[in-house]
């Protein structure tokens, strides 16, 4: 039978927890009523990323995965002064701070009206002290409470939910650091320390999603796309040796025209593209 969502959503309201439990009511718990159909299918994206990853090692690259995190100096440092422009575009990353929280008698009484026999108030504050010095994680908190103060699961998140607001008004904090919007700052890096470790010459390549916070979203101006990027470092090279080298890459992936960024340094190339979602 099909489920009253609207009723469900006002008992979520009146209390999340206890609704939670009580929907499993509307599940049958026996029976063998479904088996999976034969609808297997990979997605056109990810057929292409494999496809790619193969032509890429074959043709002599080695893989590397790459941070998904850039800092922002890192920006300053590839692009100087047009950086500023770049960060336009990219998406920060930022933290909840974690707040003092106080136990007033105000709130003992309210703890009380869960809990009539809570009488374990040193504890709490303990709880609360270790939470806010990051010795209890936050998604560890509701089992520190059953576990240390020996009450249940629907109390403890009734408890946050209710008495402790200082938790839902929580506002982030931006941080400097930034989800990628691209891979070439973070090829800086990479070679600096491989280059100490490996023969010349230096040959990589990394698949995987960047983010950019675009003005418009369409088909080829997406918040996050993944993007197939190279890197070379040699001693020598010209850039005709990077137009071959790029255009028989698009070659490899069937492409006429997939070139996006050409990057020629003393002895090092760089080529990135992008796959889109379309």
């Amino acid at each position: 039978m099909p489920f009253d969502v609207d009723q469900i959503k006002r008992e979520t309201k009146r209390n999340y927890e206890k609704a939670w439990l009580d929907t499993k009511r509307l599940l049958k718990l026996k029976g063998q009523l479904f088996t999976l159909e034969k609808k297997g299918r990979s997605h056109p994206i990810y057929d292409f990323i494999s496809e790619a990853r193969i032509k890429m090692i074959s043709l002599g690259f080695e893989e590397l995965v790459l941070p998904m995190f850039v800092e922002e100096d890192e920006v300053y440092k590839q692009y100087g002064p047009e950086a500023a422009l770049i960060l336009d575009r990219l998406f920060y990353l930022g933290g909840l701070p974690r707040p003092d929280i106080g136990i007033s008698k105000e709130k003992i009484n309210e703890i009380k009206s869960i809990i009539p026999n809570f009488d374990k108030i040193d504890i709490l504050q303990k709880i609360f002290r270790d939470y806010k010095k990051g010795e209890i994680e936050a998604d560890d908190l509701i089992e520190t409470f059953i576990d240390e103060i020996n009450i249940k699961e629907n109390e403890a998140t009734e408890i946050i939910d209710k008495i402790f607001p200082e938790l839902k008004a929580l506002k982030p904090i931006p941080t400097k650091t930034t989800l990628r919007s691209h891979t070439t700052a973070l090829w800086f890096k990479v070679l600096s320390k491989l280059s100490k470790r490996k023969k010349l010459p230096l040959q990589f390549f990394t698949i995987g999603p960047k983010f950019r916070r675009e003005q418009k979203i369409d088909a080829t101006h997406l918040y996050d796309s993944n993007t197939l990027s190279l890197v070379i470092m040699v001693e020598e090279i010209t850039l005709e040796d990077c137009q071959n080298i790029a255009s028989n890459i698009c070659e490899q992936l069937d492409f006429k025209f997939c070139l996006r960024r050409i990057i020629l340094g003393r002895g090092f190339f760089n080529l990135s593209f992008t796959i889109f979602k379309t």
